[in-house]
């Protein structure tokens, strides 16, 4: 995210259950609307590269129910 300016703090045990690390960001009223969907985008470009990369290592990708729901 970092590279596509975008500034997200990751979280990792004991900040989250293990194995369930996470991405942490915060929206305020200072962020123009016109930056959110260029973060979202961004978002959902990381997390498409981060399966391809998961899958090229041959690991598996677990399902996230709440992720899935969310969509």
């Amino acid at each position: 995210m970092k590279a596509r300016g975008f500034y997200c703090c990751v979280c990792v045990f004991p900040s989250v259950p293990m194995n369930r690390p996470g991405l942490r960001f915060t929206v305020t009223r200072h962020n123009p609307f016109d930056d959110i969907g260029p973060f979202v985008s961004a978002l959902a470009e990381t997390f498409d590269d981060a399966k391809r990369e998961i899958a090229r290592k041959g690991e598996g990708v677990r399902r996230d129910e709440s992720y899935e729901s969310a969509l």
